[in-house]
């Protein structure tokens, strides 16, 4: 079972995601930081983009790569529709990701976000499958 949902936070709102397998974390966690930012759409898959990042933990891999894709989306206004993770280690995440620039007028911009924090980050594995929680500063 491959989902998100959206976390109540006092000044700021979060992302759980829930997978089947770790890479699957990292495509759940684009899609709610999509919802966040622009909510629902039907996007096209016309460009590729590839995105990767490092850090020291997973949770510190996963916050960086999501930060690399926030800029992609609100400087570039790129909006992603798909994810293809090559490699989710402990200090590395690599992933191709399709997706269009968006039509401000056809995509207008829900939440501004500052970034994805580290306070309160964890990435996990338990019986039920993997699971992240993820906050943004909005």
């Amino acid at each position: 079972m491959n989902c998100f949902r959206l976390l109540e936070h006092t000044a700021d709102i979060g992302i759980e995601a829930i997978a089947d397998s770790r890479e699957g974390l990292v495509e759940q966690s684009v899609y709610g930081l999509r919802k966040v930012l622009f909510g629902e759409f039907e996007g096209r898959p016309l460009e590729k983009r590839q995105v990767a990042a490092d850090g020291h933990t997973p949770e510190e891999t996963l916050v960086n790569w999501l930060n690399e894709l926030l800029f992609l989306m609100e400087a570039r206004r790129f909006l992603p529709v798909k994810v293809e993770v090559q490699v989710f280690s402990d200090t590395d995440i690599s992933a191709s990701v399709t997706g269009e620039n968006v039509d401000p007028d056809e995509h207008p911009l829900r939440h501004e976000v500052k970034g994805v924090t580290h306070h309160q980050t964890m990435v996990g594995c338990d019986q039920q499958g993997w699971r992240a929680h993820l906050y943004l500063d909005l």
